[in-house]
């Protein structure tokens, strides 16, 4: 595949309820020679919201950035896909967390 995601997927980790969380993703192209356009960047469901980038080309080797912000709403796991949209294509991006209780006793 030409277009490369750094993580490779997104892992939230061990979270508590209620604490939003926000991390970088980084997509890559690694074409030579086709330019890559991004129409939107997609979250099916309310515990993951997307700041889309500024950039939307990206030049043959070039990179941009984004951040997924994950609020835990309830107890449990979740995994989910993001959505990539390009001029050509859907991409999917998967993203994951396990979210617990926080306590308020030490």
């Amino acid at each position: 595949m030409w277009i490369r995601f750094d993580p490779p997927f997104l892992d939230f980790g061990n979270t508590h309820l209620g604490k939003e969380i926000k991390k970088e993703v980084r997509i890559i192209n690694m074409h030579d020679d086709k330019t890559l356009e991004i129409s939107s960047i997609e979250s099916p469901n309310k515990y993951f919201s997307i700041i889309q980038p500024k950039q939307r080309v990206l030049e043959p080797q070039d990179e941009i950035t984004f951040e997924v912000i994950f609020l835990p709403r309830k107890i449990g796991n979740v995994e989910q896909t993001l959505f990539i949209n390009t001029r050509t294509s859907k991409l999917k991006y998967p993203v994951s967390s396990i979210f617990k209780l926080c306590s308020l006793f030490f």
